[in-house]
C-alpha cells in the first residue's frame, strides 16, 4: 500500500476501526493519484460503487490532500452508510417504477394527442417514425416534472447517509468541514423551494446544522466522548 506522507499515515488504522460495526472488514485500502500532483480541485470528491458482489468506496485524492483526518473519516462514514442502508438497491427499485410511470404517461399522451392532431401533423400512429420528436418532447416534459421527486429521494438518502456517517465516525466537526469545502462548487444556503426543486443533495447549511445538532445531542466537550 503506497499512501503518501501526507495525508495522514494513520488513516488506514482509523478507517479499519470504523468497519466492524458497519459493513465488515475490507479487502484492502489502495492509494491512486487521480488529479494532477499538487492540484487544487474540489476537496470533497468521493464515489460509491458496487457490481456483482464487489464494493468499492473511493475517496478523491483532493479530499485526502486538503482535508483533516476527522473530515476524511466523516466522508468515509457517509459512503459506508450508502452501502449499509442499501441505497443502491432502493434507487434501482424507485427508478424502475419511475420508468414504468413515465412510459405509461407517454403512451397515454401519445394516444390522446395523435387522436386529436395526428392527421394534421401527418402522423399515422404510435408506430410511425415521425412520432419520434413528439415522443422525445413528452419524455423530456415528464422527466422535468419528476425532477423534484427524484431529487427529493436522492436527497433523503444522502441525509440518511449523513446521519449514519456521523454515528460511525463521530466527527461532526469534520463533517461540517467537508460541507464547507463543497461550497466551492455548490450554493451553500439556497432557499427551501430552491433546495426542494434543484438540489439532489442537502445544502451545505443543512448538513452543517445536522452535524451541530448531532454534536449537541451526542458529544460533550471532550473529543468523541459520549454524553452519559
Amino acid at each position: 500500500m503506497g499512501l503518501p506522507t501526507r495525508p495522514w499515515p494513520a488513516l488506514p488504522c482509523q478507517v479499519y476501526a470504523m468497519f466492524p460495526n458497519t459493513m465488515g472488514r475490507p479487502d484492502g485500502i489502495r492509494w491512486h493519484q487521480v488529479g494532477q500532483a499538487g492540484g487544487h480541485g474540489c476537496a470533497a470528491g468521493r464515489f460509491f460503487a458496487f457490481s456483482f458482489g464487489t464494493t468499492r468506496i473511493t475517496l478523491n485524492d483532493n479530499l485526502l490532500n486538503r482535508s483533516s483526518l476527522a473530515s476524511i473519516e466523516a466522508v468515509m462514514g457517509h459512503e459506508m452508510g450508502h452501502y449499509v442502508l442499501n441505497h443502491v438497491y432502493k434507487m434501482l427499485v424507485f427508478m424502475s417504477v419511475l420508468v414504468v410511470l413515465i412510459m405509461s404517461a407517454l403512451r397515454w399522451s401519445l394516444d390522446h394527442l395523435l387522436a386529436r392532431f395526428g392527421a394534421r401533423w401527418g402522423i399515422s400512429g404510435p408506430g410511425d417514425l415521425a412520432v419520434l420528436p413528439l415522443a422525445v418532447a413528452l419524455i423530456s416534459a415528464c422527466s422535468l416534472v419528476a425532477t423534484p421527486i427524484t431529487n427529493t429521494l436522492v436527497r433523503t438518502q444522502e441525509i440518511e447517509a449523513d446521519v449514519f456517517g456521523l454515528n460511525a465516525a463521530r466527527e461532526p466537526d469534520g463533517f461540517a468541514e467537508a460541507a464547507l469545502q463543497l461550497s466551492e462548487y455548490r450554493k451553500m444556503e439556497p432557499s427551501p423551494i430552491e433546495e426542494f426543486i434543484f438540489f439532489d443533495h442537502p445544502s451545505g447549511a443543512t448538513r452543517i446544522r445536522t452535524a451541530m445538532r448531532w454534536k449537541a445531542e451526542n458529544l460533550t466537550q471532550g473529543h468523541g466522548a459520549s454524553v452519559p
